[in-house]
């Protein structure tokens, strides 16, 4: 049996194809899969559970009629990470956006869902489009059991849109002040830039939030509203830079490539990410369009016959932003071709570095002591600074740990 995002979007596909699977569970999974151990043990089969589809005998695909979602996510117990290998992760300073091996990270999630359609992503699909927040409380415990039990110095927060609701990050900073904590906290999946105000950023900057990503996706205000994401480019800029005023290290996600874009609508994207590393923003990275499963650009494609399922197709979903040099991505942009895309792309990220280290050299510093372990630095120069790593073994001992943590 299996779940997520990927089987939701190709449950068909992957019954057909992994042989050895028998179920998938469609959407949200805890509820489902309670309900599908229960028929298993008492009917022998996992058949008529919602939320479950399979092949039946005469190998005909068996639906469900809906998404079922879980009402009160406070009813979900916290992940019991006593029983996960956690020191090589801190050893090696994995995690979700900047991270050392000085501090040990654990992630976190406040809310499930997301209310909007964006056509490029999954979630509406994965989760509808219900939005739903954990009580302030109970994530505030969860947070002082991580620092008790686990003596960590960093949550990092997944959640696909951590910020959407004002009332709630004004509760869950005052109380966080209120309960004393000063872990250090980031929102490195890219949130919206709604509530975030001058007021919330105070807070945020007042909790030790450290590091904040926004997901403006594209610089072209026409991208925008075909991709259905609903912002206003002046709004979200502004916001950052406000962020970036309160002390917060801030990064921004664009994406090119999109199936429609000319090479106009492309450069419009370039160009905003390069004025946003001149205001003094941190990164902006800059990806190729993929079309998710389950996405309703994705969709469309499958129906045109641009893409077709297969290993190939997933092989390189997965790869597609993977290596910054290579000329021979497979790219979808209809008007400018995959060499282009990826020329542009390497300029990008040459002028930003330019750009930031001539106009804060200070910058130069950061990179500096991040290579040498000093310093958590952003995303990229992450990045940058493993292929040093790689390229040089005494760099790599110097500055990676190899004794287990304790």
């Amino acid at each position: 049996i299996a779940g997520g995002e990927h089987i939701t979007a190709l449950a068909e596909y992957n019954l057909r194809d992994a042989k050895g699977l028998d179920y998938c569970v469609i959407g949200e999974g805890e509820g489902p899969l309670h309900e599908f151990c229960e028929n298993l043990f008492t009917k022998g089969n996992g058949k008529g559970t919602r939320g479950v589809v399979f092949l039946d005998e005469n190998a005909k695909f068996v639906s469900c009629d809906e998404i079922p979602r879980i009402r009160d996510v406070g009813q979900i117990p916290w992940p019991d990470w006593d029983n996960t290998p956690l020191a090589p992760f801190w050893n090696y300073g994995f995690g979700h956006g900047p991270s050392s091996t000085d501090v040990r990270g654990m992630p976190l999630l406040a809310s499930r869902g997301c209310p909007y359609r964006c056509t490029f992503c999954s979630s509406p699909q994965m989760w509808t489009t219900r939005y739903i927040t954990r009580d302030v409380d109970d994530t505030l415990d969860e947070i002082e059991h991580y620092v008790e039990r686990f003596n960590v110095g960093l949550l990092q927060f997944y959640d696909l849109t951590a910020i959407t609701l004002k009332k709630w990050i004004v509760d869950f900073c005052t109380k966080y002040m209120e309960r004393g904590l000063n872990v250090s906290w980031t929102l490195p999946s890219g949130t919206r830039s709604e509530v975030l105000d001058d007021e919330t950023l105070g807070l945020l900057a007042q909790t030790n939030c450290t590091y904040l990503c926004y997901a403006p996706e594209s610089g072209c205000e026409e991208t925008l509203r075909i991709i259905k994401k609903q912002i206003t480019l002046s709004r979200i800029t502004e916001s950052m830079r406000t962020a970036k005023g309160k002390g917060i290290s801030v990064r921004a996600n664009l994406i090119i490539g999109f199936p429609h874009e000319t090479r106009k609508q492309i450069w419009e994207s370039v160009l905003y990410g390069l004025k946003l590393i001149s205001l003094g923003i941190d990164e902006s990275t800059l990806h190729l369009f993929s079309p998710y499963p389950g996405s309703e650009i994705f969709n469309q494609l499958v129906e045109e016959g641009t893409v077709q399922v297969n290993n190939d197709y997933l092989y390189r979903l997965s790869t597609i932003n993977g290596d910054l040099l290579s000329l021979n991505q497979i790219t979808y942009c209809k008007h400018v071709g995959s060499v282009e895309l990826t020329l542009i792309r390497i300029f990008f990220y040459i002028a930003q570095f330019s750009l930031a280290y001539l106009l804060f050299p200070h910058r130069i510093l950061r990179f500096m002591r991040g290579l040498f372990g000093m310093d958590s630095t952003n995303t990229f120069e992450r990045k940058l600074i493993r292929l040093f790593r790689a390229r040089f073994s005494w760099l790599r001992k110097l500055t990676v740990r190899s004794e287990p943590a304790p």
